[in-house]
């Protein structure tokens, strides 16, 4: 019989789960957060040297298309675009699940990727780094 698995979202974190994970992550109150500002040469970096791994599965599948060149009219076009529509579809499910609303766009191309990434980072440096051209990218997030 399959465990049911507990939510900690709904149920939340008794103080010794919390103490649990802080241990397994080695993170205590006392340390503080160490952030290196991101420049645009990091975002040139991260575009060309990010590990395909890394990337989101819809990520990988373009860029596998673009890299076999498949294209429309080929026998994998549909295949791979229905992958890529059904984690499309899985992602803004779970978004709405979680009360979203409105327009939510997900990443498809390495370029879109980074420029999401980076996004949060001006956000969370209160400056702009995406280069001007993948600006209209940011749009999109």
């Amino acid at each position: 019989m399959k465990k049911k698995r507990r939510n900690i979202v709904e149920d939340g974190l008794t103080k010794e789960d919390l103490e649990e994970i802080k241990a397994l992550l080695g993170e205590d109150d006392d340390t503080p957060v160490e952030w290196e500002d991101k420049t645009e040469q990091d975002f040139y970096e991260d575009l060309e040297k990010w590990e395909f791994d890394k990337l989101p599965k819809q990520v990988q599948i373009h860029e596998m298309m673009v890299e076999e060149d498949i294209t429309e009219g080929l026998p994998m076009y549909e295949e791979m675009i229905s992958a890529i529509q059904d984690i499309v579809d899985y992602q803004v499910g779970r978004y709405r699940e979680r009360g979203g609303t409105g327009v939510y766009n997900i990443p498809l191309t390495r370029e879109e990727y980074m420029v999401w990434i980076y996004v949060i980072y001006e956000a969370l440096q209160d400056t702009k780094i995406i280069p001007k051209e993948y600006r209209h990218l940011a749009n999109l997030f």
